[in-house]
């Protein structure tokens, strides 16, 4: 299969595959009798964010797919091992997240297919140039499994930008609800930089040193959003100043303890 399309919207066509697989009688996708796929997208529609520029270049091999990925979006080599959930893992050469299409919008509000835990792969994915919404730049490492009963480990998730490198390690589960818990462990040479980058700008000025800590929130891993968390951090710092978050054993923002 082949072609070029101005849009795709991803969360219509999970919609659409999950309905398939509701049907009596049907076929497994993983049947497919499609054994190459070279397509181009102008702009992908995918959990509450537009992606410019995808193209996709995939082949069957035995049982897992072999998929180039090109275009400013993304860009890499992945391979997707099929099964439920599967396994997916791959090298990327840059990764760039758009910012939400729906910045206003509160968490998980957007219209698109929620995401499960329980469908979530096992993953080992590297990306050499990752961007992130508020301009962070970094190399990134994710290693997580699918531990089945609605829980995936996150075994570890590594960020390394110019000044910042943070590790995160924890689980996202489905049930009693939706929620994410995560421990983190940060060390900076410029927190206030940092935060700048992910999207978050003013609420530290400067920042050296290092912390650790607990953070957690409702719904999906993709409905995260700083205003929207709970947790506790400990962090040692110099030269640093908090402008929006009081600090000290008993201060506390929104869901913060700081």
């Amino acid at each position: 299969m082949e072609g070029a399309w101005p849009l795709l919207d991803l969360g219509a066509w999970q919609r659409y595959l999950d309905r398939w697989s509701q049907k009596a009688g049907a076929a497994p996708i993983s049947e497919s009798k499609v054994g190459h796929v070279n397509v181009t997208f102008g702009t992908v529609s995918w959990a509450g964010r537009l992606w410019p520029d995808v193209g996709i270049d995939a082949r069957v091999e035995g049982k897992q797919w072999l998929i180039r990925t090109r275009g400013r979006s993304i860009a890499g080599d992945l391979i997707r091992v099929q099964g439920e959930p599967g396994r997916l893992e791959g090298h990327l050469v840059h990764l760039v997240i758009p910012a939400s299409s729906h910045p206003d919008a509160p968490a998980g509000a957007e219209n698109h297919t929620p995401a499960l835990a329980a469908q979530m792969p096992t993953m080992d994915l590297q990306v050499e140039h990752l961007t992130l919404p508020g301009g962070l730049e970094g190399h990134a490492h994710l290693v997580g499994t699918q531990e089945g009963a609605g829980v995936w480990h996150l075994q570890t998730l590594t960020l390394v930008s110019q000044e910042t490198q943070i590790q995160m390690e924890g689980v996202w589960q489905d049930q009693p609800k939706p929620q994410n818990h995560y421990q983190w462990d940060v060390k900076t040479e410029d927190l206030g930089n940092f935060l700048t980058g992910l999207g978050y700008p003013g609420l530290v000025a400067r920042g050296n040193g290092e912390g650790h800590g607990h953070i957690q929130w409702p719904g999906a891993l993709e409905d995260f959003s700083l205003t929207g968390v709970s947790g506790h951090a400990s962090l040692n710092l110099k030269d640093g100043q908090f402008s929006k978050v009081q600090t000290g054993p008993k201060c506390k923002r929104g869901g913060w303890v700081v």
